[in-house]
């Protein structure tokens, strides 16, 4: 026994080596006068730990992690949890808000839409027994899914136009350009150099006179001279208001008119009469029949996979950035993806050619029952694609 003094207190910590499962615990007593009256006072605590300690999500979806408490010197108190500093527009709960350690709850945070992109520091709060401890987290809010964007601009009389802003002659040594017929009061483009400037393909049938259009799914097939057209097998008027309206061959090369081209590839067509320019916008993926969220079922000690088609929709060569990350699963579970035959873990960089396709497949590994929450990113530039997969392992 070893007597401390401070003033006017007497600190007394008695160890005990005899007895193993005491060897970790500490008495203390203060002595409230000289004279000697003892008071214990109680050394129990918990400690607090969470996991993950970080996570990245995309605005609009939510990040899980796990708080641990664990007790020290037969601490039993309940503890109850509360966060601060959470993003705008966010909103959090814990299952369960109080437990007594040793015991674990669940924090999920959900974000929205309006959760402005960034990284966000968030703290943690648990108290019970008089006591209160402090974590911090980490949530990494990225942009909603950013569709792929292609601008191209034509302009009355110009042989060239812009595709996200690089010129280029439309019909290379022709000088073919877009006119207005007077008599419909319509603008019509050469329309081969817009479908292959889109990533689509167009076809020419010289006994039927037929242009066939595909894109993204979509089909339209002309008719030199025909004011009906057809998308995916429907017969369509090409001007409503006008059935004078029709393709017609100017140059020795086939004019569509371009708001019923535009409208039906799932283009935002713009009008400028001022400048007497037509801009057409499209927004599209890299990952093909996108979806933000999958949930799927997979056995245990199964090799669950999920194949998907990346397409690059721009007439040149791009580095995409691939990325795969769990957000809350069992700790033997494990997941990786393959591309271009070779397999990554968390991240890739890889090249793809104008207008590439390639398969991906996905791989979840189930070593026991549970849940997982994985989400698998597509990056280039300043746009970013994501889909979370919610797997149910059992």
């Amino acid at each position: 026994m070893k007597k401390i003094l401070i003033g006017l207190s007497i600190l007394m910590i008695i160890t005990l080596f005899v007895v193993p499962s005491l060897l970790s615990q500490t008495n203390i007593a203060q002595a409230d006068s000289p004279s000697g009256h003892w008071e214990e006072i109680n050394c129990s605590n918990f400690t607090i730990s969470i996991f993950p300690s970080s996570q990245s999500i995309t605005q609009g979806n939510s990040a899980t992690y796990i708080v641990t408490l664990t007790p020290q010197n037969d601490f039993s108190s309940s503890v109850s949890l509360s966060v601060s500093n959470l993003p705008p527009g966010a909103t959090c709960s814990f299952n369960p808000s109080s437990l007594t350690p040793k015991g674990s709850s669940t924090l999920t945070i959900n974000t929205s839409s309006s959760t402005p992109i960034g990284t966000y520091t968030i703290t943690i709060t648990a108290t019970g027994g008089g006591i209160t401890h402090t974590e911090n987290i980490k949530l990494i809010v990225k942009n909603i899914n950013l569709a792929v964007k292609i601008v191209i601009t034509l302009q009355l009389g110009n042989p060239y136009m812009t595709v996200n802003g690089i010129m280029q002659e439309i019909d290379p040594g022709r000088g073919t350009k877009p006119v207005i017929i007077p008599k419909w009061g319509r603008t019509v483009v050469p329309i081969r150099a817009i479908v292959e400037a889109l990533g689509g393909t167009i076809g020419w049938d010289g006994t039927e006179r037929k242009v066939t259009i595909n894109f993204e799914g979509t089909t339209i097939e002309l008719w030199i001279d025909n004011p009906k057209a057809r998308v995916n097998g429907q017969s369509k008027w090409i001007d409503n208001g006008n059935h004078d309206v029709k393709p017609i061959i100017i140059n020795s090369r086939t004019m569509a008119p371009i708001r019923f081209i535009g409208e039906n590839l799932g283009l935002q067509v713009l009008w400028d009469n001022l400048e007497r320019k037509v801009t057409l916008i499209y927004s599209g993926n890299f990952i093909l029949n996108y979806k933000n969220e999958v949930s799927i079922n997979f056995k245990v000690d199964e090799k669950g996979l999920y194949k998907l088609k990346l397409k690059n929709p721009f007439n040149k060569e791009v580095k995409i950035i691939l990325t795969l990350d769990s957000i809350n699963k069992p700790r033997s579970w494990f997941s990786e993806f393959c591309v271009k035959n070779i397999c990554f873990f968390n991240e890739a960089e890889i090249d793809l050619k104008a207008h590439e396709e390639i398969n991906l497949e996905i791989y979840f590994y189930i070593k026991e029952r549970g849940f997982g929450e994985f989400i698998f990113c597509l990056k280039y530039l300043d746009n970013m694609e994501c889909i979370k997969f919610n797997i149910n392992g059992g």
